[in-house]
């Protein structure tokens, strides 16, 4: 007779249905014939009809659709062996001579199914309790397994992280339930193990643990990652009829080598996220060492009321870490005032930041605070800071110095009292030397100075603002987006991200506007293929080189910084702010 097999794409778990009747139902009802528990699925969803000669399936209604060998349909005849997607689930219709055949392109079909399906739970859910018992369900219902034990090691001992049988429940007290004998064997080898009756297994039938236990069949697989043990799937059955073979141990042994990295991704990411530091909207998002580091000074900085620089590319978060310093002062009550100073056009700057008074120029109608005077009491941010004329940076510097400010067409002095902290992604060394920038200002900003290293310096945080910026802009464009492909995620660690946390945040945005699927992939983001270098603006291309020709020439001189200086023929100042920036301590 013929049959559908229902199998849940994540869970691998499977039933079995007999087609006895003319017509069939499918629904999330519980009196359908074919009863799927998913509250995504009608309680009608479609029918199966039999018609003498052949089997078709249709929707109940014509709003609702499957998918027919990945393509979407409404009514289609059922053909040997053809996948039915519904929602998270796949029906396959097989006729009599197939029922009890599996053979092992069948088992190697579904490895990779549940592979597949494993990986995008794992990139649309990053929770690793979730991960980790979809895995082991998986692994159970692939193997025909009793029970079965995820374990990873942690310094010198292990953990078992995931316990479940057969029923999908969690098992209690688990390590009363393993073999420390058949662990410590795949340790010591780093080869997975078979073991069969092993009550009369002539390799651990003396083993107190396999006589305790009273085992009767175990699977144990190392998950390698780097040429060190990660951890191992063990897995039992304690029914001599189902003894595990040679077939389910090389079905083990390839989902291990294949979910061993994703395994080591949900590791990654659960200790990320016990790790950063998320306060609140406006907080650098990291966990790496550079910015780990940065943020220990910052939060020493921020209580005083020094001048404080910022320095780094566009788009690397200067403002927001300008904030953070504002927010970790005592002025966290009061204004915070950012103004660009490149973005303002230069006859207008100077009443931007001090003011002005009725009729002091065409258009002046009315009096007007600046910026200086809206953020008394608290931080004014002068972003861009190098793109100041050089008339206006002597009343900056004496606001600084005296805080007093003088509104344009006044001559009256105003008090202002207010913490300053300035940004660029110029060489601010350079400019002095060239008169562009005046030095007694430059040494007047320059109390504290931090240089935010660029996105692609920061490996360890580029998944996790990219995992942030996804749930921002979920929540804010109420998108059903569920998170990223396997090779979007590579992608993104692997991109250099030229434009930094700025072009990440617009990417990502597009993308889960845009984006037709529930993963988002790699064309959504639309970066380029790996090893394709992207095109730089010139003058980050410049600094790039420059930053490469110092670091050759230093290796060259043994480390030497003056005699690298003189050979480059630059003030030694510059061969250290360039050390000072990219963090490079071993040369």
């Amino acid at each position: 007779m013929p049959f559908i097999v229902l199998q849940n794409r994540t869970s691998g778990q499977q039933r079995t249905y007999e087609l006895k009747k003319r017509i069939t139902s499918i629904g999330s009802a519980s009196d359908c014939d074919i009863s799927i528990e998913d509250k995504r699925i009608p309680r009608h969803f479609a029918n199966i009809f039999f018609d003498g000669h052949s089997y078709t399936i249709q929707v109940a209604s014509s709003n609702l659709e499957f998918l027919y060998d990945g393509k979407p349909a409404r009514r289609k005849k059922l053909q040997e062996d053809t996948n039915v997607e519904i929602e998270n689930f796949t029906l396959r219709f097989f006729m009599e001579r197939r029922r009890q055949e599996t053979t092992s392109q069948d088992t190697r079909k579904d490895i990779y199914q549940i592979l597949f399906e494993t990986s995008t739970r794992l990139m649309s859910d990053f929770s690793l309790d979730t991960f980790l018992s979809n895995l082991i369900d998986a692994i159970i219902s692939l193997t025909r397994a009793d029970k079965g034990f995820i374990i990873i090691f942690k310094e010198n001992t292990f953990d078992i992280m995931v316990a479940r049988n057969l029923e999908g429940k969690n098992i209690d007290n688990p390590r009363d339930l393993i073999s420390d004998s058949i662990i410590e064997k795949v340790i010591n080898s780093k080869k997975p193990i078979i073991v069969n009756d092993a009550l009369n297994d002539t390799q651990f039938k003396m083993s107190v643990s396999v006589i305790n236990l009273k085992l009767c069949s175990v699977l144990c697989v190392p998950l390698i990652y780097q040429g060190n043990i990660l951890g191992l799937i063990y897995i039992g059955n304690d029914n001599v009829a189902n003894l595990f073979d040679q077939n389910s141990l090389e079905i083990l042994t390839i989902f291990a080598s294949q979910i061993t990295l994703l395994l080591k991704s949900a590791l990654h990411i659960s200790r990320l996220e016990q790790e950063v530091d998320i306060r609140n909207y406006n907080s650098i998002i990291y966990t790496s060492p550079i910015m780990t580091e940065i943020m220990e000074k910052i939060r020493k900085v921020a209580p005083t009321d020094v001048t404080v620089l910022l320095e780094g590319e566009t788009g690397t978060g200067k403002e927001i870490l300008a904030r953070e310093i504002h927010n970790y002062s005592p002025r966290k009550g009061n204004p915070f005032v950012a103004v660009n100073c490149a973005a303002i056009p230069k006859d207008l700057l100077e009443s931007e930041l001090f003011g002005h008074i009725k009729g002091a120029f065409t258009g002046a109608i009315s009096n007007r605070e600046g910026k200086f005077q809206l953020a008394s009491g608290g931080t004014l941010f002068l972003d861009e800071i190098g793109d100041m004329p050089l008339n206006l940076q002597v009343k900056i510097l004496r606001a600084i110095q005296e805080k007093i400010v003088m509104k344009v067409g006044s001559n009256k002095s105003e008090e202002v009292d207010v913490r300053i902290i300035c940004a660029t992604n110029q060489n601010l060394d350079e400019l002095v030397k060239t008169k562009k920038f005046r030095s007694d200002l430059y040494y007047r900003i320059n109390v504290v100075r931090f240089y935010l290293p660029p996105l692609r310096d920061r490996s360890e945080d580029i998944l996790l603002i990219a995992k942030y910026f996804l749930n921002k802009f979920k929540k804010e464009y109420n998108s059903n987006i569920e998170g990223f492909s396997i090779n979007a995620i590579k992608a993104i660690n692997n991109y250099r991200w030229p434009g930094n946390i700025r072009e990440m945040e617009n990417r990502i945005k597009k993308a889960v506007i845009l984006s037709k699927h529930p993963l988002i992939e790699k064309e959504d983001l639309e970066l380029p293929d790996e090893g394709e270098t992207p095109i730089l603006p010139l003058a980050q291309a410049r600094e790039e080189f420059q930053k490469r020709y110092i670091l050759e020439a230093l290796r060259k001189n043994g480390g030497n910084r003056t005699k690298t200086a003189k050979d480059l023929g630059v003030d030694p100042r510059t061969i250290f702010r360039y050390l000072e920036n990219i963090e490079d301590e071993n040369v």
